[in-house]
């Protein structure tokens, strides 16, 4: 796959970032291989 997001999630917090300016992004890696965002 060359989708791979790299573990630090820099790109993810910045588009997030741009979407929601005022938030703070915390980004949480699951077991299953999946992510958990939360937005505060």
């Amino acid at each position: 796959m060359s989708n791979i997001i790299p573990s630090d999630h820099s790109n993810l917090k910045r588009i997030l970032s741009d979407i929601f300016p005022n938030k703070k992004i915390l980004i949480q890696d699951n077991n299953d291989g999946s992510q958990t965002i939360f937005l505060s």
